[in-house]
């Protein structure tokens, strides 16, 4: 079975009364995690309560398989997204740049259900290869999380699932939120309702054309036709709304 892989980044608020609205709202998170991470049963009553049915929901709309290498950027002190999918059967290793949050994951996971598919180190998703992975998974808070969508997303390989979780309703007046596309302009993209304010996207790296002999030539990328040379093979997958061939 393969690894999954996870990691943590928090959220950083920037400038006036919303980044002070959401410095409250990720200090009350890291407290609650905190005391879910030295309590057990207050941690496994959120996990029924909020995790469980949101991951399933996750893994089924991703249409990933148990043995998949997965990254999961955002784990926290408490990995619920880690143990989930650890329990779902697949191998984690969840990580996170905070030392401290990394070792109080990694102290929990040894006491959970699923130390042999679960692990921890530290690390910053911006210095991670996600190249190898099948799908990443992203946590509602890890910051920068724009660049880290991006940056994780150019290197994942084609057919891979980049899983991420958006504000919805009166959490988008908090946190900001990133529009799949943004991130892949071409690829498919598809999102399910979770409850307390937010929804999860997952976009699929497909081929959008592919060219033969253009050595630019990648995922999602939408290659001009022009950039096409004469002779050459190539398919187009899909065709913009209103765009004229």
């Amino acid at each position: 079975m393969q690894k999954v892989e996870s990691i943590s980044q928090t959220q950083a608020p920037t400038g006036g009364l919303r980044a002070k609205v959401q410095g409250f709202f990720n200090n009350s998170l890291k407290t609650f995690e905190n005391i879910g991470a030295r309590n057990g049963a207050a941690a496994r009553l959120y996990y029924r309560l909020f995790y469980r049915r949101m991951i399933t929901s996750e893994i089924a709309l991703s249409g990933i398989q148990p043995g998949a290498r997965v990254i999961h950027v955002g784990s926290g002190p408490l990995p619920l997204t880690a143990v989930g999918l650890a329990e779902s059967g697949f191998t984690v290793e969840a990580v996170d740049r905070d030392p401290d949050a990394a070792m109080k994951a990694s102290r929990f996971i040894d006491q959970s259900a699923y130390p042999d598919r679960a692990s921890v180190r530290p690390a910053d998703g911006l210095d991670v290869d996600f190249s190898n992975a099948d799908a990443i998974w992203f946590s509602f808070t890890v910051f920068p999380r724009e660049k880290l969508l991006r940056k994780a997303f150019s290197s994942l390989k084609e057919g891979g699932r980049l899983v991420y979780r958006n504000p919805r309703g009166w959490l988008s007046l908090v946190y900001p939120k990133i529009d799949p596309a943004g991130i892949a302009p071409f690829c498919p993209a598809e999102k399910v309702r979770q409850t307390l304010g937010k929804e999860t996207y997952v976009i699929t790296k497909a081929p959008l054309l592919r060219a033969t002999a253009f050595e630019g030539a990648s995922s999602c990328t939408g290659i001009p036709l022009g950039a096409l040379k004469k002779g050459q093979a190539a398919v187009i997958a899909s065709i913009p709304e209103g765009s004229v061939l």
